[in-house]
């Protein structure tokens, strides 16, 4: 055998040898870029490295509330009201946040929300928890203002909203006060009843004409339920149903 063979043979060996070693897509971005790929190839290797990114950020994500999980914060009711023979206590908003924020940060999360109001009155709350490296989860409610305890137009807007960014919250990370709230009794009573399920009798009287528009291409399964929403949110139940229907001409 020559001396070429030999370090071919040689050569050959140490490959076998070497462990493997995992390439991401940001690497393979970089090598391409090096070697001069054409831009076909450098915009399917930036789409791989886009969805590698957002996995990673995903995993990050669920890593993180699985930690803040572990050793969750406690939420006390920190408010009493009392008027007249009504008498409940219940957390503020601040207090939620005061104690989550710092069991949020520590992860690498924190949180906003969005606020709408649409032209039936109806106010959605969005929670939006985003994870440092980038990815978010939304937690949504929605109610009509809270017209209780004589509140103007103002306040009752701003207490379905304070309402709302508290539930939301809770219910985005997984938590919940020291013996849930009983303010349901409340003022915010009307709040919670609206925020509540569709009536099931009404939706056998309007399920028939709401099918109807379905069919005629007039209302989506969508737009029924935001339609909907002011008088109680549709029922899982409710809600198949009505998604169940199919515009004439569209295939299931």
């Amino acid at each position: 055998m020559n001396n070429q063979a030999e370090k071919q043979v040689l050569e050959i060996d140490k490959a076998r040898q070497l462990p493997a070693v995992g390439i991401t897509p940001p690497q393979m971005l970089a090598l391409a870029v090096e070697r001069g790929a054409d831009i076909s190839q450098l915009d399917k290797l930036m789409d791989l490295q886009e969805r590698w990114e957002a996995g990673e950020a995903k995993k990050a994500f669920v890593s993180a509330m699985s930690e803040f999980k572990a050793n969750p914060p406690k939420i006390n009711k920190n408010r009493s009201v009392a008027f007249g023979t009504t008498k409940y206590k219940h957390a503020s908003l601040g207090h939620v946040c005061d104690q989550i924020d710092g069991g949020l940060g520590a992860v690498g999360i924190s949180y906003r929300w969005l606020t709408n109001q649409d032209d039936k009155g109806v106010i959605r709350v969005t929670c939006i928890l985003t994870h440092q490296l980038g990815h978010s989860e939304e937690t949504a409610l929605r109610s009509s203002p809270d017209q209780s305890g004589g509140k103007n137009s103002i306040q009752a807007i701003g207490s379905t909203v304070t309402y709302l960014q508290r539930y939301t919250l809770l219910a985005a990370t997984g938590m919940a006060t020291d013996e849930q709230d009983d303010d349901g009794v409340s003022s915010e009573q009307s709040v919670e009843a609206s925020a509540s399920h569709y009536p099931d009798g009404d939706f056998k009287k309007n399920f028939p004409k709401w099918a109807d528009a379905i069919k005629g291409g007039h209302k989506t399964a969508a737009e029924i339920a935001d339609m909907v929403a002011s008088k109680g949110a549709l029922t899982n139940q409710q809600k198949a149903q009505v998604d169940a229907v199919k515009k004439i001409g569209e295939t299931a």
